[in-house]
Formats: C-alpha cells, structure tokens, sequence
C-alpha cells in the first residue's frame, strides 16, 4: 500500500511526493488507496495498522504518509512473517551463488563490515546508514513500479517474476573471544 502511495500518480502531488489523503469520499482518498493496493483489508484496518506501525498519522479528516516503510510495531504474526521471507530470500540467494555453474547468473550478495568502530561513532552509522538505505530503497521500489506488468499479463518481457533486494543493519560487541 505504501508503495501505491510513492508510485501511483493518483496519489501524488505535481512535485511527486505523496499528497494527504481524505479518508473516504472521492477518487484520491485513502479508502482508494487501500483498494487499489491493500488486497482485501478493510480501509480502517488498514488505516489502523499504519497508524500503529507509525507510517502514516491522522490530521483531522486526513492521513499523511510519515514513513515511507511499513516496519510492524508490536504485532508478532507480521514480525514473524517478515523473519519468515527475509531469511529464505537470503538463504536461497546464498545457495543460489555457491550452486550456479555460470559466473554470469550470480546473484548480487555483499556487505560492509567492520570490527574496530568506535562506541560512540555508532548513533552516526545507525543513522547514516539508514537513511542513505531508505533513499536507495525508495528508488529501486519506484523502477520497479515502472516495470510492473499486470496480474494476468506476461507483459512484453516474459513470465511475472517476483524480485526482492534487502539490506538489513548488524550490530554486535568484539569481545576477545572473536578474535580467534
């Protein structure tokens, strides 16, 4: 649904960014949202679980989009389902690059690290890095918006393929332990 609020023009304001939507009552409003993009969730469970999670807040007789990631707040079935998807994308992604006989076919898995940062420089990286990861997020959602075919299409390309990039934030302390 918040993809449909970055990327559908219906829903957008002359300078592309998301536009506060009424709740019900004409074509740009969150109820239409919530149609076109949330499968069969009723518009107020909806609202309710975005309002939670803290994506969008309610201003009188509208809803502005605050957080441009749905990240589930306190429901665990979301969480878990999220654990669920992102573990197996990483792990076939993984099994994908150590199987594949063509060097041509592998897919892209990389990460920075590093095991001597300072303590205090870490509020830094936490923040940094996920801002310029949202950026980046938010840009490859809109290319592929753009290249979405149809449910029942094949569209010009092919088969529908499902298509996932993750990047995720890890933390820990070094002990001497690590060392070896």
């Amino acid at each position: 649904m918040i993809n449909g609020w970055l990327n559908d023009p219906d829903f957008l304001d002359n300078q592309g960014n998301p536009i506060a939507l009424t709740i019900e009552g004409g074509e740009k409003t969150f109820a239409a949202l919530a149609k076109n993009y949330s499968g069969d969730i009723p518009t107020q469970a909806m609202l309710t679980t975005l309002l939670s999670a803290g994506s969008v807040e309610k201003l009188d007789d509208r809803v502005r989009l605050i957080r441009h990631a749905y990240v589930p707040s306190d429901d665990p079935v979301d969480k878990l389902r999220i654990l669920g998807t992102d573990v197996n994308e990483l792990i076939t992604t993984i099994d994908h690059n150590l199987t594949v006989t063509n060097s041509n076919e592998l897919r892209f898995q990389r990460k920075v690290s590093n095991e001597a940062i300072r303590g205090d420089a870490l509020p830094a990286f936490r923040r940094m890095s996920a801002n310029k990861a949202q950026i980046l997020l938010e840009d490859l959602d809109h290319w592929l918006s753009e290249h979405e075919v149809g449910e029942d299409s094949k569209g010009a390309g092919g088969e529908r393929k499902y298509v996932a990039l993750g990047i995720y934030y890890f933390e820990n302390d070094f002990s001497e332990e690590d060392k070896s």
